[in-house]
């Protein structure tokens, strides 16, 4: 039989790559609803509709009979990456097409920004459906919002059956990567007496630090600043000036925005791209990668001092 994955798309660069690693010969994106744009007027839309279509191209990849070799893997992300949308009828949606799919898929939901994002009553029914099903893995990590990026720790939520052969074929299964002190932290970071205290002043930081960082963005004349629940923001500027910048150190990236970066898309073209909300020194750099960028930019665009506006040449005859 085939081994193949399907994964929500857009998302992060390096889920196919984990996909392929562990076994799938082929991996298949099927695109989510973009909020992002939809909420700017943009190409893109998250309707319930859109929402419904989504789950129903899903089912028919994972259940229809014509599927003689069914995905091994689905890979979802939620909340969404890096908007922070919830859809809100995630758990419910999931729950119907487990229930299709004679558990011949695993279904492994990416929650690395859920400390981010307000909890409902669908976070604990789709936490529910983890603890129940052998088809449903919750895939968090300790790297945001609990602030252990350094140990390079994250953990699952999943059925015993799963939890077991999951553990069993991990290649660092017999400890190698992660130590007792690394295990220690991670305990403390979820459970320890500070742990509430040090998630509300971490996320204080970040919602202060985008107001900030955002503000600055908005003073270079960068348009469309559209901020996320988690800690990144959407922007709109030209292919060229987001290159530059890049190339400079902004902390900027492009997760399916269209069009993206890099994709054949003309120098003066705006373009949508996804900027990280980090430290105060890395925002300001970003800001001031930026900044240079967009002056270049606009000197490209002005004509040379020795020159004259061809504009200014005709404008005594217009109308004459």
């Amino acid at each position: 039989a085939r081994c193949w994955a399907l994964q929500q798309g857009p998302t992060w660069p390096n889920a196919e790559g984990l996909l392929r690693s562990g076994g799938a010969s082929s991996v298949v994106s099927i695109e989510y609803p973009e909020p992002w744009l939809s909420a700017v007027g943009e190409a893109g839309d998250h309707s319930e509709a859109a929402a419904a279509h989504f789950w129903e191209r899903l089912e028919r990849e994972v259940c229809s009979p014509a599927t003689a070799d069914p995905p091994s893997v689905v890979y979802l992300v939620h909340p969404h990456f890096p908007t922070g949308h919830k859809d809100p009828r995630f758990a419910e949606r999931l729950q119907a097409l487990v229930g299709k799919a004679d558990g011949r898929t695993l279904f492994a939901v990416d929650q690395t920004y859920l400390n981010f994002t307000p909890r409902t009553e669908d976070d604990a029914l789709l936490q529910r459906l983890a603890s129940e099903s052998e088809s449903v893995a919750l895939v968090r990590s300790l790297s945001k919002v609990e602030g252990l990026a350094a140990l390079r720790l994250g953990y699952a939520l999943a059925n015993p059956a799963i939890a077991r052969e999951l553990a069993g074929g991990l290649p660092f299964s017999g400890g190698l990567y992660i130590s007792e002190v690394a295990l220690a932290g991670a305990v403390a970071a979820l459970c320890g007496r500070g742990a509430g205290r040090h998630r509300e002043a971490v996320l204080s930081f970040y919602a202060t630090e985008q107001r900030r960082f955002s503000a600055d963005l908005v003073a270079l004349g960068v348009r469309f600043v559209v901020p996320s629940l988690c800690p990144y923001f959407c922007i709109r500027a030209s292919r060229g000036a987001l290159d530059r910048a890049v190339r400079a150190g902004a902390a900027i990236q492009c997760f399916g925005c269209v069009p993206a970066l890099g994709q054949g898309v003309r120098e003066d073209s705006e373009c949508w791209a996804v900027c990280l909300v980090a430290d105060k020194a890395a925002n300001d750099e970003t800001v001031e990668a930026l900044r240079v960028a967009l002056e270049e930019e606009s000197q490209k665009s002005q004509f040379p001092s020795w020159m004259p506006n061809p504009m200014e040449l005709v404008r005594p005859f217009v109308g004459s």
